[in-house]
């Protein structure tokens, strides 16, 4: 399979804070590693980083090999949990996104965020295979590639429609630009909405106090500027909801494991498939694809789905266990996150 995109018409956007600085251990310098990944496997692609001005000085863009630095002004964020604290930093991407994206000067972007680096370049070989699509739900040129991580399917652990993961989109750069040039989240109003109004009886997060979450609002306010679309906070939803979310979905993105897409959050080593049974498998993409937008007929059970349901439940069982074994996953991850050592010659 040969990919649509060329590296030479490649922008890739790594947005939010410079996670390490000069000095720190090579491991714990997650932006620098992220960013000579994309240039060992993206070769000729064009490397942007778009950042705040608290991270705009040498200690911490030391050895990053960007072609453009963009510098903005941190828009700040507003608690959406008091216990434990929780920040909403829906504004922060936003704006590094859209003022990334403008930056940008090739064909098509990938927009990530400045922990993730990339285990292959094979991701943009699923950019253009999908193109049967129904006019009226169709709103983008060209469908966006997107992470599986927290694109929630709502008819399963939670009631999540609209919520997309913004951890990578692949397309078309005027596309990204389209969906990242929204209106900002008004704050604090929205992060702390539900602290003086009455929670819908289908919450499942009584500790959240945000009228969205990050992901839904970026979607959702998205849409509402192509068609009128029922999203009047996180979750609310109806059967009606799930298929007006599903039908966006299945006619304007690809849902990809970031096996897939070769990307791994440095920030979360550990997130695996005790944590996915509440997203779309690929599998559950493509029946989307198949009943929304005119794709194949899929046939065959869904490997994936049947993974998750297994470890979801392995996970809830030996949850007691954890406050013992915590001490080694916390050194496998720091393990995870150390680049590998080339092997000597004998």
């Amino acid at each position: 399979m040969q990919s649509l995109i060329t590296p030479g018409e490649l922008s890739i956007v790594f947005q939010g804070p410079v996670f390490g600085k000069s000095g720190e251990p090579e491991h714990m310098r997650f932006t620098k590693t992220a960013v000579a990944s994309a240039r060992q496997y993206h070769p000729g692609a064009e490397l942007i980083l778009s950042t705040w001005e608290e991270y705009a000085t040498r200690e911490y863009l030391e050895d990053i090999d960007v072609d453009a630095v963009v510098v903005s002004k941190d828009p700040g964020a507003f608690h959406r949990k008091d216990n434990p604290l929780t920040l909403n930093n829906v504004n922060r991407m936003i704006v590094s996104s859209i003022n990334g994206l403008g930056r940008a000067t090739r064909r098509y972007a990938i927009k990530t965020r400045s922990d993730v680096r990339f285990l292959h370049g094979r991701g943009v070989l699923h950019f253009g295979r999908f193109r049967e699509a129904d006019r009226y739900y169709k709103v983008l040129d060209e469908k966006v590639c997107v992470s599986n991580r927290t694109t929630i399917n709502p008819r399963r652990l939670y009631p999540l429609p609209y919520h997309i993961c913004d951890w990578y989109f692949l397309g078309l750069r005027s596309d990204l630009i389209e969906i990242f040039n929204i209106e900002l989240s008004p704050e604090p109003l929205y992060t702390r909405w539900f602290e003086s109004r009455k929670k819908p009886a289908n919450d499942f997060d009584p500790a959240n106090y945000s009228r969205y979450m990050a992901e839904d609002y970026v979607w959702s306010t998205f849409l509402k500027k192509k068609r009128k679309i029922n999203h009047e906070f996180y979750c609310d939803i109806s059967p009606a909801a799930i298929e007006e979310s599903e039908r966006f979905i299945a006619n304007n993105l690809i849902v990809l494991s970031n096996v897939a897409l070769g990307i791994e959050a440095l920030k979360y080593p550990g997130y695996c498939a005790p944590h996915l049974l509440k997203c779309y498998t690929w599998r559950e993409w493509q029946k989307l694809y198949a009943l929304h937008a005119g794709g194949p007929p899929v046939a065959g059970w869904d490997a994936e789905l049947a993974i998750n349901f297994s470890a979801h439940w392995l996970h809830l069982a030996t949850a007691p266990l954890f406050p013992l074994v915590r001490p080694l996953v916390r050194r496998w991850r720091e393990m995870r996150r150390r680049p590998a050592q080339p092997r000597r010659a004998s």
